[in-house]
């Protein structure tokens, strides 16, 4: 079990910096990136507020990433789900959050990665449940268990894929 919450502790401190350079970076984009017929000025002030409500999504993501990352660190089952369950609110509020144009593609690989992320949460709220109640093998454990680990470091590769996306357009 030990190894189970060591896993969750390494990967929630992963996604978190994800989380936070895309923040940086979408910041970073929003002088640079326009699409045409658009004045810069109203381009900018367009990315400047979907950035800063993605920005608190971010935030209220990072607040119930540390809440998922104590409820494993105490083995409480019910607060895991319970932070999973929160975050996968904050992904559908992001994801039915209008982005501009140009940042369209940034903003589904970066949902396409906290959705990833989140199913990773449920998951392992599940077959942490499962093994407090004794209901999985061993090597069934082990199964799932690296499974879940295959989908956190899946979803931590979209969201530095997003990062990337997004460097990119702010360099253009």
């Amino acid at each position: 079990m030990h190894m189970l919450k060591q896993l969750i502790r390494n990967k929630v401190r992963s996604t978190l910096i994800a989380v936070l350079v895309l923040a940086v970076a979408l910041v970073l984009a929003g002088c640079n990136v326009q699409p045409a017929g658009v004045s810069t000025d109203e381009h900018a002030a367009e990315n400047r507020q979907y950035m800063a409500l993605l920005n608190q999504k971010t935030s209220e993501l990072e607040e119930v990433l540390a809440q998922f990352q104590e409820a494993v660190s105490t083995g409480d089952a019910v607060n895991m789900k319970a932070a999973a369950s929160e975050a996968s609110k904050i992904v559908e509020s992001i994801e039915k959050t209008e982005a501009t144009e140009s940042l369209a593609d940034v903003k589904e690989a970066y949902v396409k990665g906290l959705s990833d992320i989140n199913t990773a949460m449920n998951d392992y709220a599940a077959l942490y449940s499962n093994v407090a109640s004794g209901s999985v093998k061993k090597a069934d454990f082990e199964r799932q268990l690296k499974a879940i680990q295959l989908d956190y470091d899946k979803a931590y590769e979209e969201l530095t894929e997003a990062d990337e996306l997004l460097t990119q357009l702010a360099n253009e």
